[in-house]
């Protein structure tokens, strides 16, 4: 959500979200942290 749905929910009322279902495969590893880090 963006920041009027973040104060929205702070007031207690509802918004539309989305939410993984599922696991989500991890991009980040031992082996290829420092390398994908480095191209951010």
């Amino acid at each position: 959500t963006d920041t009027d749905g973040a104060c929205r929910l702070l007031a207690g009322e509802s918004v539309a979200v989305w939410q993984v279902e599922g696991s989500v495969p991890l991009r980040f590893s031992f082996e290829n942290a420092a390398r994908l880090y480095s191209e951010l």
